[in-house]
């Protein structure tokens, strides 16, 4: 029951401390990259590939391949504008990050 209610008020905190990232849908990136914006690019049916900056905060581009073809891939789901990846994202250099995005919010992974 403790993990039940810990876990509702850490969404509740989640919600209303952080700004979700949105989904942009573009053909090429924009030369003012924004932060808390991630760029789907690509076709709406089709994305190839997606941008963000790192969560983290250190300013970092992060590349994912959302291509049937390419190995490894993520997932993208967009509902209402905001983005869900899996599997989680792991930098494994520059500041190690780890975590996922679920619809358009930063749910950090603690190893």
């Amino acid at each position: 029951m403790f993990k039940k209610a810990f876990a509702s008020f850490s969404e509740f905190c989640k919600r209303l401390f952080q700004t979700p990232y949105k989904a942009e849908c573009v053909e090429d990136l924009p030369d003012n990259f924004k932060k808390k914006t991630l760029y789907v690019i690509g076709t709406k049916d089709e994305p190839w590939q997606v941008e963000l900056f790192c969560p983290c905060g250190c300013e970092d581009k992060i590349v994912l391949p959302t291509n049937d073809s390419m190995k490894p891939r993520w997932y993208l789901k967009v509902q209402k504008g905001k983005p869900s990846l899996s599997p989680s994202i792991f930098r494994s250099k520059g500041c190690k990050s780890h975590f996922f995005i679920r619809e358009g919010y930063v749910d950090w992974c603690f190893d």
